[in-house]
């Protein structure tokens, strides 16, 4: 990695919130970007979004970064939210 990390992000629940995408890393980056919060709803009745995400690391230093995606549920006890209701993935890449 160079110049720019790109994160394509598709994911599939019925009952999404939101969603966050950031880098993680030893040196301050910019904040969590967060892609539109209006998923689209496909045949089958689940919510769906997809896109791709461009950070650019020109001025990174030569270190180990994680991107992160982070996915909250719309999740209810009867009584409430559920807290907790959240998806995580990420990937490590390194800047060179």
């Amino acid at each position: 990695i160079i110049d720019q990390v790109t994160a394509n992000y598709s994911c599939c629940y019925p009952h999404m919130d939101t969603m966050q995408i950031y880098i993680e890393g030893n040196i301050t980056v910019p904040p969590p970007v967060q892609p539109p919060s209006s998923f689209s709803q496909n045949v089958s009745g689940t919510n769906d979004a997809h896109g791709a995400q461009v950070f650019v690391t020109t001025n990174y230093p030569k270190c180990a970064f994680i991107v992160w995606l982070k996915l909250s549920l719309r999740l209810t006890s009867g009584a409430g939210r559920v807290s907790g209701s959240n998806i995580e993935d990420h990937i490590a890449f390194c800047k060179s």
